[in-house]
């Protein structure tokens, strides 16, 4: 069977017996996707960029000019005053303290698209996968649905979901969702799928599961599923081991590389990476914490934390990355200190969960609540001017929104990190200029993303039941179904209860819900045509 055209869709016998469903090339489908997503978004708004863009790309430049270096001597540096060098070093510290959060996998990828072709080719590649997977999964999942309606799924994915502004997001938030389809695909897609497609996947999800470690465990967790299912089925370990092996040993692998990774910036910077204490500043700003913290103190316990008891410790983002003295913790501690902190992260949270069990349960289910709400995006809209460490064009109304701490903002780290080139080289952005500001604002994309999201749960709804009529029907799809909402609904509980609700992570995997059920609306169609005949 050929790679290079689409062969599930049959044919239709017109009266004169002549086929008229015409099958074209699978990378028609691809590109036709692909080049909607780009005009979405050019037409709504352009590439954005989020304050973690910038130590992504700075990772990635220096691995890759650490690669060529030996090739091309970089020139020598220019004398810097102390107080320049002092908080250059003052930056790179606070960079490794987080680095194990923010591996340098994605910087890797997107450095180089980013200087050859500025972000646009940066999110056109995006763009490109996330089309792939989508015709990938009509493919796999509608089998028999006619050719035309890989065009109506790529169209309907692109025009009325989240999918746009996540593939145009220079960060690694796409392949969150992109890692839950190929897993998916892996474990439901059988002998339906080719070795370079089966390999692809699980490229796709090793790199996700590299990039950020709330992949890892989502990804984890899916296999933990199904694992489960093989175990209650004969049948169902002759499909599902195969790829259950593929995906734990790509883990595997990431995991490996990520240690090593870990071991290099030790060796180098005398410092090992660490990950901020997300966990800890989540139950400190629910109020568990701050209710141990106050006990603990007053017993005497050891914290670090005990220093910053007489704070408010009321919002995480604040504990963690405010340069206020006044309501910081994290950000504004020495390396010595930042990484006791680090440290004695996992005895304050055993401390906090004893002292108050049900208390710490009910808030992290109302964070899980809440980030499966949170569906519609807020940081991709956000108007560029902020990054670019001007202060005179910086926004006279800042977006309000929950995934930016606004005032932790400071021009001087902005002006000196890799955000403002990107930015510009889109084109012009200055107080007289709009194209930062997207043309649809985050209160009209909240009602309008909100909305379309429960239109697909609806539409999956019908579906589902339909199918479950019909055996002979959508078995694979009922089966990805269960995977990609079981996927999604993990994904808000370790993003929404470990680190925070934030619109971010969840609508990085909303769209998923349109896809699957213009999927299924293909498939059911297919059905429908099956069972009524040929007719003429």
């Amino acid at each position: 069977m050929s790679d290079d055209v689409v062969t599930a869709a049959p044919a239709r016998a017109s009266a004169g017996g002549r086929a008229v469903d015409v099958r074209l090339p699978n990378w028609v489908s691809i590109i036709f996707g692909a080049t909607l997503l780009l005009l979405v978004l050019g037409v709504l708004g352009r590439p954005s960029v989020f304050p973690d863009t910038a130590p992504y790309l700075d990772s990635g430049q220096t691995f890759w000019e650490t690669i060529v270096a030996p090739l091309h001597p970089a020139p020598p540096a220019k004398a810097a005053s102390p107080a320049v060098v002092e908080r250059l070093h003052a930056g790179e510290s606070l960079a490794i303290s987080a680095l194990a959060s923010r591996r340098p996998w994605y910087g890797v990828f997107a450095w180089p698209l980013e200087r050859v072709g500025t972000l646009w080719l940066l999110v056109a590649v995006q763009s490109g996968l996330a089309a792939w997977l989508i015709w990938l999964s009509w493919r796999v999942l509608a089998p028999e649905a006619a050719n035309w309606t890989a065009y109506a799924v790529q169209g309907v994915s692109a025009g009325f979901s989240t999918l746009p502004f996540i593939a145009g997001f220079a960060m690694p938030d796409l392949f969150s969702s992109l890692m839950i389809i190929a897993v998916t695909l892996l474990l439901v897609g059988g002998e339906r799928l080719h070795r370079n497609e089966r390999t692809g996947l699980v490229v796709i999800t090793g790199f996700a599961t590299m990039a950020h470690g709330a992949n890892l465990l989502v990804a984890g967790a899916m296999i933990a599923l199904a694992a489960m299912a093989a175990l209650r089925s004969a049948a169902a370990r002759t499909t599902l081991l195969p790829p259950i092996y593929a995906v734990v040993c790509v883990l595997g692998l990431g995991l490996c590389a990520n240690m090593l990774f870990d071991l290099k910036i030790n060796l180098i910077h005398h410092q090992p990476p660490g990950r901020p204490p997300f966990l800890a500043a989540r139950l400190l700003a629910d109020g568990p914490g701050r209710i141990y913290l106050r006990q603990a103190c007053a017993k005497a316990e050891p914290y670090l934390l005990c220093r910053h008891k007489a704070e408010p410790l009321d919002d995480s983002q604040a504990i963690l990355w405010s340069g206020n003295k006044a309501d910081a913790v994290f950000s504004v501690s020495l390396p010595p200190d930042r990484m006791i902190l680090q440290r004695q992260e996992g005895r304050f949270v055993i401390g906090t969960v004893l002292n108050d069990p049900a208390g710490v349960a009910a808030t992290a289910a109302a964070n899980w609540v809440r980030q499966l709400g949170m569906v519609y995006t807020e940081a991709p809209l956000v108007d560029q001017r902020m990054y670019l460490g001007r202060p005179e064009d910086y926004p006279a109304d800042p977006p309000r929104t929950n995934e930016l701490y606004l005032p932790s903002w400071d021009a001087s780290y902005y002006r000196m990190s890799a955000l403002p080139s990107a930015i510009e080289r889109l084109g012009d952005c200055t107080r007289t200029e709009p194209a930062c500001r997207p043309r649809l604002s985050i209160p009209a994309a909240t009602r309008l993303q909100i909305s379309e999201f429960l239109a697909a749960c609806v539409a999956l709804a019908v579906i589902a039941a339909r199918m479950t009529r019909q055996p002979r029907s959508g078995g694979g799809w009922l089966q990805a179904l269960g995977f990609i909402t079981f996927a999604v609904v993990v994904n808000a509980l370790i993003c929404g209860a470990l680190s925070g609700p934030f619109p971010r992570y969840q609508s990085a995997v909303a769209w998923l819900t349109i896809m699957m059920a213009a999927v299924g609306g293909s498939s059911l169609l297919a059905n429908r045509s099956r069972l009524s005949g040929p007719t003429g």
